[in-house]
């Protein structure tokens, strides 16, 4: 059942860095601020992630997009399930990295920080 879930997640947390990076890739103004507010407000994406994680992304300073991942199910509190989550879509948060670069941001990165049920950290990874 972990196995399932985990490359279900996987899928989404893929096809959430997708949509960062075209949208990073199409907007004007601020490119960092648009993307976080289009994760906040993508309903299908945070519709796809119920009952696994609540979403929301900020900025940090200048150059880094922060999504928080707080788990909805116990089972996925473990920083081993979020260390896989990471590894198998750092491709896809390196490519966002990439993409903030070509829209001109300095120093761009992408934090990933995964919460339990409680809020409290489980596992943080940085792309830059």
């Amino acid at each position: 059942m972990k196995s399932l879930r985990t490359q279900s997640l996987i899928i989404l947390m893929s096809l959430l860095v997708i949509t960062t990076c075209l949208f990073l890739a199409a907007c004007g103004g601020n490119p960092l601020q648009d993307a976080v507010d289009e994760i906040n407000s993508d309903e299908a994406m945070h519709a796809d992630l119920e009952g696994f994680y609540k979403v929301h992304a900020k900025t940090q300073g200048e150059s880094t997009i922060v999504v928080t991942f707080q788990t909805e199910l116990e089972e996925l509190s473990t920083p081993e399930i979020s260390k896989t989550v990471s590894d198998e879509a750092a491709a896809g948060f390196l490519a966002a990295v990439k993409e903030m670069q070509k829209a001109g941001i300095s120093n761009p990165a992408v934090v990933l920080e995964f919460l339990d049920m409680r809020g409290n950290p489980v596992y943080t990874r940085t792309f830059s």
